[in-house]
Order: structure tokens, then sequence, then C-alpha cells
């Protein structure tokens, strides 16, 4: 005798949705102290996080429940932000499913099936959406969430303790073509990239990594030999870092954390004035933008307070702060900066851009002013994934392309001129008394 549909779909998904539940619990003991930062992970930039793939194979069980085993329709809101939440889905799903009478949906093999999936319809008979559509989909996103929580052990051991430091160079690479040589490509760029980085800190600063001189003498191709250099390297007691990985797998995004004496900001303005002054001169061939960073947190309201108050209090007068504590800290000038804010937001959902501005505005003291046009500063802020980051640079960030270094790049090889035109402004809108919401280009 056949199995029937509810045979081959309730008590494997049951037995799955368990299992996964079990599984959800020791990602969030594992995560204990960056269990938001779990809930927004995901395998790539594009892919849903953890809370999506929960939700949609819920809703795939729940769809067979209902188009095909004649259960009411339930509404489950997509609003599980937590780990009792999701698990609170799992348990509805579960609590579902196991109202089915097993002969519930004897006799839908052949019945039709339809219903609107995003701007169409879609129509099955009875057995060709149990396997066609609600099996693939359902384990599908049960393997992704899987994932997802065992990949992100590494990601937590590591990220769990940059909260909080200061100092740090996020980079962006030129986008890598071939998908068969990815780890080689990376390898190479991240060495070449590192050369050029540590080749600037010596002319700028006059500063030399010893393990900058061990890489000369190093095949780029040579990935063991790679390895094995690396390892030797940990041993040296004396060896100067300038800059450190940090990993956040993002595709073609670095982050480093520069030695206490290299100012990230500083670091890369001068690296921009040079491609400006030297036009024809191409030292960094794999970087595609940098944007320094002076400190990051987690990428929550009182992470961003924490950079905020640490990061603004170098150039304006916080909000509250007396006039009293700014001559004491011997900056007044900073009483009379104009300020733009310019977030940028990737693979993260929790903080909002328009609630981004106003948050970081109101640090900022009723002194100063906002200016879209022509700012005394700039304040910018990077959220990407768990962590949030800020910096302020000063009103020739526009000017130099965002630091794009591709762009100045681009106009020096055309003219022989790198002395780039002034950026449009971006529009702008009222968000709130004293902070305006800016349209802005995409900074990656």
């Amino acid at each position: 005798m056949p199995l029937s549909l509810y045979e081959v779909t309730v008590p494997t998904f049951l037995h799955t949705l368990k299992a996964l539940s079990a599984f959800l619990e020791k990602g969030r003991l594992h995560a204990s102290s960056n269990e938001a930062g779990l809930i927004e992970s995901r395998l790539i930039g594009d892919m849903g996080n953890l809370a999506f793939q929960i939700q949609r194979l819920s809703d795939s069980a729940k769809g067979l429940a209902v188009r095909c085993g004649k259960a009411e329709p339930v509404i489950l809101t997509d609003n599980e932000t937590t780990f009792p939440e999701l698990q609170a889905r799992i348990q509805k799903t579960v609590d579902i499913l196991e109202k089915l009478d097993p002969k519930c949906m004897d006799g839908m093999e052949n019945e039709v099936i339809s219903f609107k999936a995003g701007a169409g319809e879609k129509r099955f008979t009875g057995t060709t959406y149990v396997q066609h559509f609600v099996i693939p989909n359902f384990y599908f996103h049960v393997s992704i969430a899987l994932r997802v929580v065992q990949s992100s052990g590494k990601r937590y051991r590591s990220v769990q303790k940059t909260f909080c430091f200061e100092n740090v160079l996020r980079v962006r690479l030129n986008r890598i073509e071939s998908l068969d040589t990815r780890l080689t490509s990376d390898l190479r760029n991240n060495m070449r990239m590192k050369r050029g980085k540590s080749e600037c800190a010596e002319r700028f600063y006059g500063l030399i990594a010893d393990d900058e001189r061990e890489d000369e003498d190093l095949s780029i191709d040579d990935i063991e030999s790679s390895i094995q250099n690396e390892v030797a390297l940990l041993g040296k007691k004396d060896t100067i870092k300038l800059f450190t990985p940090v990993f956040l797998n993002i595709q073609c995004v670095l982050f480093f954390k520069t030695e206490p004496s290299i100012d990230p900001v500083d670091f890369v303005h001068r690296i921009c004035e040079e491609i400006v002054l030297k036009p024809g001169v191409r030292r960094m061939r794999y970087v595609n933008r940098l944007t320094p960073v002076t400190m990051i947190a987690k990428a929550s309201e009182k992470g961003l307070e924490e950079v905020g108050k640490k990061v603004l209090g170098e150039y304006f007068q916080l909000a509250g702060e007396a006039s009293q504590q700014v001559e004491e800290k011997g900056n007044l000038d900073r009483t009379r900066y104009s300020y733009a804010i310019r977030p940028s937001i990737r693979n993260h959902t929790t903080l909002k851009r328009d609630a981004v501005i106003k948050q970081v505005a109101s640090l900022v003291g009723e002194e100063h002013k906002v200016d879209l046009a022509n700012p005394d500063k700039v304040i910018i802020v990077e959220i990407y994934q768990t962590v949030c980051g800020m910096s302020v640079v000063g009103n020739d960030w526009e000017t130099l392309k965002r630091f794009n270094l591709a762009g100045l790049y681009q106009i020096s090889g055309k003219n022989g001129d790198a002395t780039p035109k002034p950026a449009k402004t971006d529009e702008a809108q009222s968000v709130g008394p004293r902070a305006r919401s800016e349209t802005t280009d995409n900074l990656t």
C-alpha cells in the first residue's frame, strides 16, 4: 500500500521541527553574549537571516496543513526577533501539525491546489504540491537555518572579542570573478593589499612591521607556505602588527584593526590625498574603497550610543555638556562645527536608517547645526551584521569621492590630473527638530 501524503510529510516534519528546536537552543547557549547577532546571521549577504529561515519553514508546514490537511487558516506574523519568540513560532507549527488527523489528506493526491506567490499564481495537484513545493522548501530552509547556527561558532568566538575596540579600517575589495580560484585570489589579494597598507604606513608614519619583511620572501601562490609563515610569526613576541584582520564573514569586504599609533581617519585621508597629488601612480590595485572607523561596538541602540559619545565627543559639544567642560577639553573650535550624518547599513535589519540618524543627532549639542550642502564635519556611521562603527571625517570627504580609491584612480587615468570635482550633495528631508535624513549613495 503506497504511503499517503500525510505519512510522507507530517511525521518527519514533526521530528525535524523538534530536533531544530533543540539545536536552536544549543546555538543560543553558545552565543549567549550575542543572541541578537546569531538571529541576524545569514550565510551570504543577500540571503535571509536565521529568523527568516525559521519563518519560511514554518510557513511551508502550515501551508501543507491548510491546503492539503484542511486545517483552519492560522495567521503567524513574521515579527520574531528573539530566541523565545522563534521557539514559540516552532511550537505553534508543531501544534498545527499534531492536530491533523492521519487521514485528513486522503484523496487529495489529484485535487487542484492554487495560490498566489509573488506577482503570479502557482497551480499544483496535491501530489506535486507536496513533492515539488512543500518538501523542497521546508527542508531547504531547515538546512539553511542549521547551517547558519553551525557556522556561527567560529564567527562569534572571534567577533565577541571585538566589542568594543577602536581604530578599524574597512576595506572594500574589487569583486572576485572566478569562483574556482576564490581561495587563491583571496589569499593573493589579502597579501598584496597588506603590503600596500604597510608601505603607506611606512611612508606616512615611519612604521615598519616585522611580519611584512617575512612576507617579501614568500610566494603569493604558495598557500601551504603562507600558512606555515603565519604560524611561525605567532611565536614572535616582538613582531609589530600594524594591521590585524577582524573576521566578519562579508564577501569582498575586509576589516583590519590598526596599530594604536595609526589613526584610521588620518591614514585613509593621506592615501586619498596622495592619489590626488600623484596622478598616474596606482599603489592599490585590489582595493575599491577604504572606510575609516574610529570605534566599533555591538549593533544596538546601546552600542550606537556608546560609540557616538566616544567618537563625537572629540569633535562636537555633546548634548547636555556644559561649555566649561568643552573648555577643559581644550578644543574650542568644535563648538562651531556644522555636520551631516551619512549612515550605511548592510546585512542588518534591527537598526533602521532614520532611527540611526535621529539617535546620532540627539547626541550632538544644539550649538552645532546640520548642513547637508557644505558641512564642516561628516559623521560616518557603518553598520554591518552585528557591529556598528563610527568616524568623523573632514569636509573634503565628498571631494575625495567618499574615499573611493577606484573613483580617484579613474579620474587620474583620464586626465593625468586626479583633482576630483566636488560631488553633488544628497537631497534631504526633515527627520525631527534637529536631525535630517540624507539619501546616501551605496557606500560599498
